[in-house]
């Protein structure tokens, strides 16, 4: 079962009980991290608190304040059956009201706070145990969900004891996973600076931090999808985390890095989310064009007038580098789960006969700013620092006797191939731009100037028309009804050379529909 690359389908119930500033920075962080590097929509998270967080505390999130272990309408009981019904309800509707929602769902609980006397969670000075929370979370109700449960909390090791949450099945459908940051006997570690040491390594392996050997999450094994964090990996990461920064702190016990665990049922390799690429076609997410194959993510650069436009200079044929263009290609991450490679291909496909396809491949780049964060849909193409994207460059050869030339280009993971399949407005991770080449400034308006010929691209094309037939005949060359405006936006001279050698002028006339045409008589053969 993959993890879903949407974020309407991830949902987060995070349970706090205490104002130690330690579990404070435990929900900040998984808050952080789940917001930013995994695309879960606040208003899906649920934070449930006794108490604790003002109106303008995580003021996107939904937040609960319980006040007691019962079935009243502010219990912590009331709570988890209210979130997995929003689950169920957004399964059987798609959130709309009508259409059921056929993706994955990706759920996390996440618990942090003080424990009683037994060991076991508290809400309002009550413990709830395994069976208890077990029954709040499960009812079978959320399908194909993939759920994941991280407890941060002192022995918190008690709920993946024997005949404990893996007696039997969580969740009948299969797919989740428990991590727990202690043993049954042992007691929470953190600080006021770091959180909870464990979920302070969890988070940072998750946003793609490295440990002190240099190593990133991903890396660590078992290895799953290249690329992607697996939940256990993301436990196994806390563990080294712990002992590269925290093992002088953690007292009494400094070989916490055997303590935490992670018990998996169904799926050994399951994720909170998938990268997703995307390099905007022309008429997508807030650009100026309404035409597909003039992507904004596509430009070209000129170094020697420090300009971008989709218009190249063209170099001498035979030349070598340095050109005189930059091709510029921007590419964001769309998806729910952060990047920390990728690959990139472009060709560029010219209409002149004399030349040929010119291509670039370079695959298993790292981007800039190390890990590219997924953007959200609001902040595309926009100057909002939530704008993450990443810009690739490649100086390439536009030779002369083109007339027009188009780019295209894909981006994937590196464990992913390139298909060229150029489903251009169907894949979000190909793009294309057209190109003409720079002409000289147009002529005076009234003043005949060769340079006209060139301006803006354009060439002078011949094209001959022949009456095929033995008779003469009326022809008509028909102005495309779709484009009336260009009449309006140009003046064009159509001429007809006469068999004395005179030119003659020739107006368009209207042939119905609003369609103009050009209407002259050929002899026959």
């Amino acid at each position: 079962m993959a993890a879903t690359q949407y974020p309407k389908d991830k949902f987060a119930f995070l349970f706090i009980n205490n104002t130690d500033p330690m579990y404070l920075l435990d929900i900040d962080n998984v808050y952080k991290t789940l917001t930013d590097y995994y695309q879960f929509l606040p208003a899906n998270i649920w934070i449930v608190h006794q108490g604790i967080y003002a109106a303008t505390d995580y003021p996107s999130a939904t937040k609960k304040n319980f006040n007691a272990l019962d079935t009243g309408t502010t219990s912590l009981q009331k709570y988890l059956q209210d979130f997995v019904t929003a689950i169920q309800t957004h399964k059987d509707t798609g959130g709309t009201g009508s259409t059921p929602d056929t993706d994955t769902d990706t759920v996390l609980f996440y618990f942090t706070g003080n424990v009683g006397t037994n060991g076991w969670l508290q809400a309002a000075g009550t413990e709830f145990d395994d069976a208890w929370l077990r029954g709040k979370m499960d009812n079978n109700t959320l399908g194909e969900s993939e759920l994941h449960v991280v407890m941060q909390q002192s022995q918190s090791g008690k709920y993946l004891d024997p005949n404990s949450f893996l007696d039997g099945s969580l969740f009948l459908s299969g797919n989740y996973t428990v991590t727990v940051a202690c043993s049954s006997t042992e007691t929470y570690q953190g600080n006021s600076t770091a959180g909870g040491y464990f979920t302070s390594g969890w988070t940072a392996g998750l946003q793609f931090k490295k440990l002190g050997s240099g190593l990133f999450a991903d890396q660590l094994s078992p290895v799953g999808k290249a690329y992607r964090i697996h939940i256990k990996q993301a436990e196994l990461f806390a563990d080294a985390y712990c002992t590269d920064n925290y093992s002088s702190m953690i007292l009494p016990d400094p070989s916490w890095s055997n303590t935490p665990d992670c018990k998996i049922s169904g799926d050994p390799y399951q994720y909170l989310g998938e990268p997703k690429f995307l390099v905007r076609d022309g008429n997508q997410y807030n650009t100026p064009s309404d035409y597909w194959w003039e992507s904004p993510d596509i430009v070209l650069y000129h170094p020697s007038t420090g300009t971008t436009n989709d218009l190249y200079k063209s170099d001498p044929a035979g030349s070598s580098s340095p050109y005189k263009n930059v091709v510029k290609i921007t590419l964001r991450n769309t998806g729910t789960h952060p990047v920390r490679r990728y690959s990139i291909y472009i060709r560029i496909f010219p209409s002149g006969l004399a030349e040929t396809w010119r291509f670039i491949q370079e695959s298993d780049r790292s981007p800039s700013s190390v890990v590219l964060q997924p953007v959200k849909s609001a902040d595309i193409g926009t100057a909002s620092a939530g704008d993450f994207s990443e810009t690739y460059q490649w100086e390439a050869p536009f030779f002369d006797d083109t007339t027009h030339e188009c780019i295209r280009t894909e981006v994937r993971l590196p464990d992913e191939s390139f298909d060229e399949t150029w489903s251009i407005q169907t894949n979000d991770y190909e793009a294309q731009r057209n190109l003409d080449p720079t002409g000289d400034p147009p002529p005076p308006a009234r003043l005949k100037d060769k340079a006209g010929n060139s301006f803006r691209g354009n060439k002078k094309h011949v094209y001959t028309i022949q009456n095929p037939f033995n008779e003469t005949h009326e022809f008509i060359l028909a102005i495309a009804p779709g484009n009336p405006k260009l009449l309006e936006m140009v003046h064009l001279n159509w001429l007809a050379m006469r068999s004395c050698g005179k030119e003659e002028r020739i107006k368009p006339v209207s042939i119905g529909s609003g369609t103009q045409g050009l209407r002259f008589t050929l002899r026959g053969k």
